[in-house]
């Protein structure tokens, strides 16, 4: 199978969904449950990952790549780009929402913003309503060859939001899980500012009141809790 026919079937399973036809998008698409939603992304994304490699054009021809890993390419520079370019490689924008409906109760600024889950869900989808309208823009694009819609973020792997990891906080010999029985690490600091940042240096639990935080003076720190880091007498602390 070549690439582009590859391609052309994200647009058949777009179309299987309902979601090909521009003027039921919306519709189609806020109708999901979350567990519809994670249906479609899971059938997605290994269809994605069973597209055949993209070869790269001839020697001589203009190729165009993505500027960034994370960020997508907006379609109107694309058709713009086209005009110029035999080829136009992208990222597939539809698989960034498999990781946002993972982060989508458990994103602190998803959370505050939006406190109720359904409304969560309401705006995962209404972003994902225009996604999917500015996918089937460029389908004549890409079924000509010009684009071509890479699953670069199932290349590259990313944390699973509902799993604690073992962070390296203090350089290669100082992971997280190997800090107990060693010394403080803040023993390496040179000595004044050791003495500074434990005399000025204020760490402190927060909580969101009427939607504003509000750092709790007299609460002791847990586990997973906001906090507060600043230095004394400092009015905007870092959250």
């Amino acid at each position: 199978m070549d690439a582009e026919h590859s391609m052309e079937t994200i647009y058949d399973y777009l179309d299987k969904f309902g979601f090909s036809r521009p003027n039921q998008i919306e519709r189609t698409v806020m109708k999901l449950q979350r567990n519809d939603l994670e249906a479609f992304l899971e059938g997605y994304a290994e269809l994605s990952n069973n597209v055949s490699k993209i070869k790269r054009c001839n020697i001589g021809s203009i190729d165009l790549f993505p500027d960034s890993w994370g960020d997508s390419v907006p379609t109107s520079m694309i058709r713009q780009l086209s005009l110029y370019a035999d080829a136009i490689y992208i990222h597939d924008p539809i698989l960034d929402y498999i990781y946002q409906l993972k982060c989508l109760d458990l994103n602190p600024v998803y959370v505050i913003k939006y406190p109720d889950a359904n409304e969560r869900l309401y705006v995962l989808l209404r972003s994902l309503v225009k996604t999917i309208k500015e996918m089937i823009k460029i389908k004549p694009l890409v079924s000509a060859g010009i684009v071509k819609i890479i699953p670069s973020q199932l290349i590259g792997s990313q944390k699973d939001p509902h799993t604690v990891y073992a962070d390296n906080f203090y350089g290669p010999k100082g992971s997280g899980n190997e800090l107990n029985g060693l010394p403080d690490p803040v023993e390496g600091l040179p000595t004044a500012i050791r003495d500074y940042a434990k005399s000025k240096l204020c760490v402190y639990p927060i909580r969101v009141v009427n939607n504003h935080f509000e750092v709790i003076h007299v609460d002791q720190l847990s586990p997973t809790r906001m906090i507060s880091v600043g230095f004394s007498g400092d009015p905007s602390p870092k959250i």
